[in-house]
């Protein structure tokens, strides 16, 4: 290296010794010298340029370990809640299900395997056209279209299962995003074949006492009629 006054610079050298035909001859040598300070400069900031990007490597690569780790703890406690919310569902003797835009099932709980007879399988990724039957279909798309409208619709329908037909009672619920558009709906259906046959049976009591009750009506008429003959005679 040559200092000078305005700084610092690499010099590369290189010498050569010539030939002499005399022993006790002086020799002579010849001396080459290169300016190699941008070299050296750029190999400076080369080398400065790598041990910053091995430092952002590492930097990112132990961020990307954390964020690997963190998403291994969510996925963990969402499979976990996933567990508990299926334990739960497949406890309670209702049909509850989730239903996406194509109108494709995408969560069952296992009453649908009891009352329709298929495996969950089976059911998952059937549309809601193909898993109720033309007729039952007609019957309930007008409030599943309510539904994708933003609206919560209740209603009652007769359906054919595999242990035969049951009424029930269904509460479909929008899932919207946070731009207010739907994705799907949650559907809550309950049997109230029991309740309707009930009240059917409570109705019809109900007629049968009022039919009664006029025939014993019209029956005490026709007897006070028939007791009191006078009462129909006419004096002159």
């Amino acid at each position: 290296m040559s200092r000078k006054s305005i700084g610092i610079w690499g010099i590369y050298t290189r010498a050569s010794l010539l030939p002499c035909g005399r022993l006790r001859q002086r020799r002579h040598a010849i001396g080459a010298f290169q300016d190699i300070t941008e070299r050296k400069q750029a190999e400076h900031l080369l080398a400065n340029y790598n041990r910053t990007l091995e430092q952002q490597v590492a930097e990112r690569t132990s961020a990307l370990q954390k964020s690997e780790a963190a998403l291994r703890d969510v996925y963990d406690k969402l499979r976990l809640r996933e567990q508990e919310l299926r334990l739960i569902t497949d406890a309670l003797p209702v049909l509850i299900s989730y239903v996406d835009t194509n109108q494709r099932y995408r969560f069952v709980n296992r009453t649908y395997e009891v009352w329709f007879n298929l495996s969950r399988d089976e059911i998952l990724g059937k549309s809601v056209h193909e898993l109720l039957g033309e007729t039952v279909y007609q019957r309930v798309e007008p409030y599943i279209n309510q539904v994708f409208e933003g609206q919560t619709v209740t209603l009652e329908a007769e359906i054919p299962f595999s242990l035969g037909k049951r009424c029930i009672s269904a509460t479909l619920i929008p899932d919207g995003d946070r731009n207010t558009q739907v994705r799907g709906f949650y559907s809550l259906m309950t049997d109230i074949s029991e309740q309707r046959n009930a009240a059917l049976r409570e109705q019809k009591r109900a007629e049968q006492a009022s039919i009664l009750e006029e025939r014993n009506r019209m029956a005490r008429e026709i007897h006070d009629t028939l007791a009191h003959p006078h009462h129909n005679t006419f004096c002159l």
